[in-house]
């Protein structure tokens, strides 16, 4: 049974080898055969444990090594992987609800085996791309030509100045990932140059396309952009008509980011006062009205509450009607968002939307002297 163990087996092989190797030496010193014997011992109780500690090296070697190359393997793509999304996120200069999950996807498993710049570099665009869809509910109810803000539901179209931002955080990321593979001498490369291939300059002839710029394919334009279901076009259209007749005052400008309606009527100057930015996949329209107060006028429970009474005029099935109160650089507004279906229209909706309409515009945007038809 103990000749069946091979490290038993093994342990006699050395020994015989040891004491008949060590026996010529020990000759020569005349030392009897217990001397020999327990120097032969000895002996192999050195070899054995040398070879031990070079074979126990050796084993620790090949697990680092493996485990390097597995770690390299899966950083890199990882790395990739990420920068493909920011790369898909600039390509059409838009950045959608999707795509950022997807992102915030990715930057988990960067957590695990990301070095910390590449961390840090993916955490700074996420936060910009946030910024852009984050604007969905802070609308500024004024101007439309004074309007600058970037409003989105379900995706924000960058311009000049988000792209190149955000082209340089990607390619930041992108060096912070090849010193995170600690790439050989060969390998390295002036990203500094890189990011010249990635700045936009502005010029005279070149045409720029805004969130604010109006779409010469109009509402067509809009859905295809949007990617909204078709099948929603044609009571989406009807939607819109519908107010604009029971509503003669609204004006209304499509473009890229959302469909915007301006009180034309309002003194002193027009105003944006209503929102269309979002078509669910169930088919239902999500619009947003309302109006901004003069500068440093503190909120009152008295304006919301008639905001709110606004609400319950969109007693539909499915409105989800909301009123709320915001500040934005020492402006408030106040709102109230819903949701009308445009898969089967229901003009009585647009009416309670349009009776509502009337009554903001009524209290807030018309000089009590002189009143305008609404």
């Amino acid at each position: 049974m103990v000749f069946r163990d091979k490290h038993i087996i093994g342990l006699f092989v050395i020994s015989v080898v040891a004491f008949v190797s060590f026996g010529f030496l020990f000759k020569k010193f005349e030392m009897n055969v217990g001397a020999e014997a327990l120097a032969a011992a000895f002996g192999t109780l050195f070899i054995i444990l040398s070879t031990k500690f070079l074979m126990e090296k050796e084993s620790e070697s090949k697990i680092q090594t493996e485990k390097q190359r597995e770690l390299f393997s899966e950083s890199l793509k990882k790395f990739q992987a990420s920068g493909s999304l920011m790369a898909g996120v600039l390509r059409d200069r838009r950045i959608t609800v999707e795509e950022l999950s997807k992102l915030l996807e990715q930057h988990s498993e960067l957590m695990i085996l990301g070095n910390k710049e590449t961390i840090d570099k993916s955490h700074e665009f996420i936060e910009e791309c946030q910024k852009l869809l984050d604007a969905e509910n802070s609308h500024f109810f004024g101007s439309s030509d004074d309007t600058e803000d970037i409003i989105m539901n379900q995706s924000a179209d960058l311009n000049d100045a988000n792209t190149e931002k955000l082209w340089g955080i990607a390619v930041d990321f992108m060096g912070a990932a090849r010193e995170g593979l600690q790439l050989p001498n060969s390998y390295k490369t002036n990203l500094s140059n890189e990011k010249k291939l990635f700045e936009f300059k502005t010029t005279k002839d070149q045409i720029i396309r805004t969130v604010r710029e109006e779409l010469e394919g109009g509402l067509e334009e809009w859905f295809e952009r949007k990617k909204f279901k078709n099948e929603f076009y044609k009571g989406t259209e009807q939607t819109i008509t519908l107010l604009k007749q029971k509503c003669q005052f609204l004006k209304e400008k499509i473009a890229s980011s959302q469909i915007s309606f301006s009180d034309k009527y309002r003194n002193p100057k027009p105003v944006n006062i209503l929102y269309m930015n979002n078509i669910t996949a169930a088919g239902e329209l999500r619009f947003i009205f309302g109006i901004s107060m003069p500068e440093h006028t503190q909120a009152d429970s008295k304006t919301l509450k008639f905001f709110e009474s606004l609400a319950d005029e969109l007693d539909w099935p499915g409105a989800q009607p909301k009123a709320e109160v915001k500040e934005k650089n020492n402006k408030f507004s106040y709102n109230v968002s819903a949701y009308m279906n445009v898969k089967e229209v229901d003009p009585t909706r647009v009416e309670k939307l349009s009776r509502a309409l009337k009554i903001m515009v009524g209290e807030y945007n018309r000089e009590q002297k002189k009143k305008a038809k609404v």
